[in-house]
């Protein structure tokens, strides 16, 4: 539950910068995602992705929701290289 409310504390965050058109769409979807992976996870477990409880094509499918809330730190990281540029004036 940790893991969860942290990652929907740097969506939640990250819907507060000034971003981009996409990199703000990538946010509000991996939030929604994050929300479908816990609903998903309460049917059945797939909240963490193993072949022995869900079979090898629900494995595939619950890992692409993990890649997308990595993307979440990914944008995060690039925001704040951007924003350390800024304020060094090398931008």
């Amino acid at each position: 539950m940790w893991f969860s409310w942290e990652v929907w504390r740097l969506g939640w965050g990250l819907l507060k910068v000034n971003l981009s058109g996409f990199s703000n769409a990538y946010v509000v979807g991996a939030m929604g995602g994050l929300v479908g992976m816990l609903i998903a996870g309460m049917l059945g477990d797939w909240v963490i992705p193993f072949v022995y409880n869900i079979g090898l094509n629900g494995f595939r499918a619950s890992v692409l929701g993990w890649i997308f809330l990595g993307g979440l730190v990914a944008i995060q990281h690039i925001h704040a290289t951007k924003q350390e540029d800024v304020d060094q004036g090398t931008v």
